[in-house]
């Protein structure tokens, strides 16, 4: 019997890390292709992290007032076409 050295055990840990992070935190949708039900389906820190990205966040609006400055700022750069 061969015990794994710790190389293996420390590469079986990454992966297992990297399995929990997509877990907890899903991929952030692109701001081009985000439609309006995605919108509504991001959590707190992925309304903060688009709207930062943005310019739009303040620490103000509740999630709602994201979603809602986060569509407006789409529309505005992307334009009005995209639902």
């Amino acid at each position: 019997m061969t015990c794994p050295t710790v190389l293996q055990r420390l590469s079986a840990l990454e992966q297992q890390v990297a399995a929990l992070e997509r877990q907890l935190c899903p991929p952030q949708p692109t701001i081009e292709t985000l439609t309006s039900a995605e919108l509504e389906r991001l959590n707190r820190p992925q309304l903060v992290a688009l709207a930062r990205d943005l310019g739009v966040y303040s620490y103000k609006l509740n999630n709602p007032a994201l979603r809602q400055a986060i569509w407006a700022a789409k529309q505005a750069i992307y334009g009005q076409g995209q639902q």
